[in-house]
């Protein structure tokens, strides 16, 4: 988990100096606040939660393999271990302090020194049974050992972290991130004439707001409660049509008898 954690932090300080180079410092301070981080966040969470699944079959699970280099990595503990016992007997067979060239003016018996390796094995079968399990377990741990750093390295830092590094800062992330941040106000990063043309956008489009919001407010031109359109305060009277002016006929007032 360490070792996934450094990962992370050595990316996470290439990324602000990647930011720090391509940008200035208003543009590179927003993009590591407002991009970068939040995803390094969320990406450290995915190491964390792939490194967890990747410890559990050694930690929860049977140990098992079928790699060859169990066998080969068993024989060698074994050799290893055997060569204490033989090295020993040799030494006080031919009366010496190591195994580094000596001449020996001397007669030996070999059969003994034959004698003495055999005896070298262990007889006691509790204790031998012990032997072969703490080699069995040494060896297994070299093998689990170097398949655990290789999905480490490949399953975690490979494809979870840097092929998502892309992701992070690539134009449309980037592109996105400046648009949800800046465009809602209509300003543009580190650019003075972009804030007098968003104050311009902004102002016009208030005024836009606020007549929209009287022509909703205008009352629908109905005979409800008045007895023409003109009764209104501040409407001016319709203007009438040609053809509704030949169509309307004058009314004659007749003498009351």
């Amino acid at each position: 988990m360490d070792h996934v954690k450094a990962v992370w932090t050595a990316a996470k300080y290439f990324l602000k100096a990647v930011a720090d180079h391509v940008a200035d410092d208003a543009s590179s301070n927003a993009l590591i606040s407002e991009l970068i981080m939040p995803a390094l966040d969320i990406l450290r969470e995915v190491l964390k939660e792939r490194t967890i699944e990747l410890l559990l079959p050694h930690q929860k699970g049977h140990p098992i393999t079928y790699n060859h280099y169990f066998t080969v990595t068993l024989q060698q503990i074994r050799n290893e271990r055997q060569e204490d016992g033989i090295r020993r007997i040799v030494q006080e067979f031919f009366n010496v302090d190591s195994l580094k060239p000596y001449r020996l003016d001397a007669t030996y018996g070999l059969r003994s020194l034959v004698n003495s390796l055999m005896r070298c094995r262990e007889p006691n079968m509790t204790l031998y049974a012990s032997d072969e399990a703490l080699d069995c377990t040494l060896a297994y741990y070299k093998v689990a050992l170097k398949r655990f750093i290789d999905d480490v390295a490949c399953e975690i830092v490979e494809i979870k972290l840097m092929l998502s590094l892309h992701d992070v800062l690539s134009p449309v992330s980037v592109y996105k991130s400046v648009i949800e941040l800046y465009a809602p106000y209509g300003l543009e990063l580190g650019s003075a004439s972009g804030v007098e043309e968003s104050l311009e956008v902004l102002s016009l489009s208030g005024l836009s707001k606020d007549s929209d919001e009287r022509d909703c407010d205008t009352p629908e031109r109905t005979t409800m409660g008045y007895d023409a359109p003109s009764q209104l305060d501040g409407y001016p009277e319709p203007m009438e049509s040609s053809h509704s002016r030949k169509k309307k006929k004058k009314k004659v007032l007749k003498p009351v008898q």
